[in-house]
């Protein structure tokens, strides 16, 4: 299965030593067009150049070459192509599950209401769920997570926004990214906690000596259960 980034996934040019963060805007097969307003200089990324594109898929960091095929003016868009298949270069700082945990959100101001959501995944540093509108990049939030049977608190940061929604859960929704910030030594320790319980109950069942009993039970056995991401 080819592995390469979807529209929305932030990624990172890489060009010798030095690597430009930016965004891929729209993928056709193997044609990748990334935004190129935030680069610092383009000169790096000429025409028939030979560049890394880096990104992150589920638990680690994926590194691909890719060749620039041109730069579209004046929105500044470049197009690249593989030219080679992606590999995984290191895990991500965090392991990451597949679950839906009910939560709620809300920007920082006084009068901002919560809206309802669930994850599609969650790390101790980080999470991605399906937002009814779409959000946008370096809004902060506020986040009220269940899980476990307890209610924790926390601040994020949105680093990644589809750009056209899809169907999720049979809506229309809009798949967000999340990393935290600012989070309590404690709150940590939950979720670092939960996500290596949850793993290891997945890996026993699997394996057929799982415990009658996953979890999540304290908050529900719906806890543990993977997410599904829909069409």
């Amino acid at each position: 299965m080819e592995i390469l980034p979807e529209a929305g996934d932030a990624v990172q040019l890489v060009s010798g030593a030095r690597g430009f963060a930016t965004r891929v805007i729209r993928r056709l097969r193997g044609d990748i067009y990334v935004d190129g307003l935030g680069l610092p200089s383009l000169t790096a990324v000429a025409p028939g150049s030979l560049l890394g594109l880096r990104w992150e898929r589920e638990d680690r960091w994926w590194v691909a070459p890719v060749r620039v095929l041109d730069i579209l003016d004046p929105l500044t868009i470049v197009v690249v192509r593989a030219e080679g298949p992606a590999h995984p270069v290191e895990q991500r700082r965090s392991p990451r599950i597949t679950v839906s945990l009910p939560m709620e959100y809300r920007l920082l101001r006084p009068d901002s209401r919560p809206v309802l959501a669930s994850t599609l995944d969650i790390s101790a540093v980080g999470l991605r769920f399906p937002a009814e509108r779409q959000l946008w990049r370096g809004v902060s939030l506020r986040i009220t997570l269940q899980i476990g049977g307890r209610t924790l608190a926390l601040l994020g940061r949105v680093t990644r926004v589809d750009a056209q929604p899809r169907l999720i859960r049979g809506r229309q929704l809009w798949e967000t990214a999340v990393e935290f910030y600012q989070v309590p030594a404690a709150t940590r320790q939950t979720l670092e906690t939960y996500i290596r319980e949850v793993t290891r109950y997945r890996e026993a069942r699997a394996a057929g000596t799982a415990a009658p009993i996953d979890p999540g039970k304290e908050g529900g056995k719906a806890d543990a259960r993977p997410a599904s991401a829909g069409a």
